[in-house]
């Protein structure tokens, strides 16, 4: 399989701390989104609220359950970005995770 610099394909066969990250949060996110947007499906069918009322819930709620599912640290340095962006202050680029050092020597060269 040929790895694409950038792709989702890359990310998710990556060795690196980013590629294991997403691989464990993938199905918990795939599975709690399938169950908001059935929720969401079976509350405008019983005439709880309209569509529009409907795409905003489902939307927010799934950005709170996304960054719920966010590592704690992750969580703090994005609130820190955010902050910086509504300052209107330049946002530096995020450092990497620092891989795992595994006995003798690194895998990630």
């Amino acid at each position: 399989m040929t790895r694409t610099r950038g792709s989702a394909r890359a990310l998710l066969s990556s060795d690196g701390p980013g590629g294991s990250v997403i691989r464990g949060l993938l199905p918990a996110a795939t599975a709690i989104l399938v169950a908001l947007g059935f929720l969401r499906w079976l509350g405008e069918k019983q005439g709880l609220y309209g569509t529009g009322v409907g795409i905003v819930l489902l939307t927010l709620t799934a950005c709170g359950v996304i960054a719920g599912l966010l590592p704690p640290e992750r969580r703090d340095e994005l609130t820190e970005i955010l902050a910086q962006i509504n300052r209107g202050e330049r946002v530096e680029a995020l450092e990497p995770c620092a891989p795992p050092r595994t006995a003798g020597r690194s895998r990630w060269r």
